[in-house]
C-alpha cells in the first residue's frame, strides 16, 4: 500500500481531519525543499510533479487520508491513479518511483504490515505482519 510520509503533519489540519469526503486538500507551497528541487530537476520532473499533486488530491479522499486505497478496499496502482486522473500511467509510475528516493522520500509502500482503518475499525490486510498507527496489537501472556 502507498502512503504519503508525513500526511497528517503536512497536509491535514483542524479542518480537514473531521471532513469525510474533503474537496480540498492543504498542499505546501515551498519551492526550495530538497525534496522539491530533486524530483523537478528529473528528466519530466515538472511533470512527475503534477502527478504529485494529483496524488496528494486522491490521498486526500481515501479513508484513512494520505493512504492510496479505493473506496472498495483495492488499493491505487500507477494505472488506477491515471484512469482516474487522465495523467499518462509512465509519469505516475516514474512520479511514485521517483517519490520513494531517499533524495525525495516523500511516499512510502507498506506492501506487507499494511493495515487499513475504515470506519473506526481496524482492519489487517492479507500478509500483515507491521502493525501500523491505530492497530490493535495483542496483547502476549
Amino acid at each position: 500500500m502507498l502512503r504519503i510520509k508525513g500526511w497528517d503533519k503536512i497536509f491535514e489540519n483542524n479542518r480537514s481531519r473531521e471532513i469525510k469526503n474533503p474537496f480540498w486538500v492543504a498542499m505546501p507551497n515551498r519551492h526550495d525543499s530538497l525534496g522539491f528541487r530533486a524530483l523537478v530537476s528529473m528528466p519530466d520532473g515538472p511533470a512527475m510533479y503534477g502527478a504529485w499533486c494529483v496524488i496528494v488530491q486522491i490521498a486526500s479522499r481515501c479513508t484513512p487520508h494520505g493512504s492510496l486505497v479505493r473506496d472498495n478496499g483495492v488499493l491505487h496502482t500507477a494505472n488506477s491513479i491515471s484512469i482516474r486522473t487522465g495523467f499518462p500511467e509512465e509519469i505516475v509510475t516514474a512520479c511514485i518511483a521517483a517519490l520513494q528516493l531517499s533524495a525525495i522520500d516523500w511516499i512510502e509502500d507498506l506492501q506487507e504490515g499494511a493495515v487499513i482503518q475504515q470506519e473506526g475499525a481496524v482492519i489487517p490486510q492479507e500478509g500483515a505482519v507491521i502493525p501500523q498507527e491505530g492497530a490493535v496489537i495483542p496483547q502476549e501472556g
